[in-house]
């Protein structure tokens, strides 16, 4: 859809006799964002399709479609962009979502996991602070997603952890009740802090953004 739509824009600018520049002045974007548009590399935000619809005389429909569309299909058609777009947008939210977790989770058991066989010397401080710093960085990354998905990020957190107390190693104490009780509360408000952290700095980036396209 990117590439069609991007090719379009393009027709319809060489057709007013517009350079990229002037159409861009027009809409209040940069003439990167027009090139980015063209090239199909990403499409218009929300609040530009009207405007940009309305300078190249076409209807949004049809911008979003990438062809005109004679005006007893335009309804008809309108419902599949729609459709097509909804799919899309979460099918790709959906895969985002499932790769972002299971990348945590290895991660997380590995630090959890591993890091013992190589930490020396063999006592808890060592081991955990790097517990901490993985937790962190992991619940940033989750951060970023759209997925509600993310909101079980710290219990999992826990979760992961809490084994670690049926787990003997060579030369270190294991954990007892007590303190995996403890370490599992402290990596949960960890994790939330990471979260919060990451949606903090993904809203930060989209305001950018929206401030470079201008």
């Amino acid at each position: 859809m990117e590439n069609k739509t991007g090719a379009f824009i393009a027709q319809l600018r060489k057709e007013h006799h517009l350079t990229q520049k002037e159409l861009a002045e027009k809409i209040n974007v940069t003439d990167k964002a027009i090139s980015r548009w063209e090239t199909g590399k990403g499409l218009p935000e929300v609040s530009l399709l009207i405007p940009l619809a309305d300078t190249l005389n076409v209807s949004v429909n049809e911008l979003l479609t990438g062809e005109r569309v004679e005006q007893d299909k335009i309804i008809d058609n309108a419902n599949k962009v729609i459709v097509e777009t909804i799919t899309k947008s979460n099918r790709t939210v959906s895969t985002y979502d499932i790769l972002l977790f299971i990348i945590f989770c290895i991660i997380q058991l590995a630090v959890f996991y591993i890091l013992p066989l190589f930490v020396s010397p063999r006592s808890d401080l060592p081991i955990v602070f790097p517990y901490m710093f993985a937790v962190i960085i992991n619940s940033i990354s989750i951060g970023f997603i759209k997925s509600k998905l993310k909101f079980l990020t710290p219990v999992l957190t826990a979760l992961m952890f809490v084994p670690m107390g049926l787990i003997e190693y060579e030369n270190i104490s294991p954990f007892d009740g007590e303190e995996l009780a403890i370490y599992a509360l402290v990596f949960m408000a960890l994790s939330i802090f990471g979260m919060l952290l990451g949606m903090l700095i993904k809203c930060i980036i989209i305001a950018i953004k929206k401030k470079l396209n201008k």
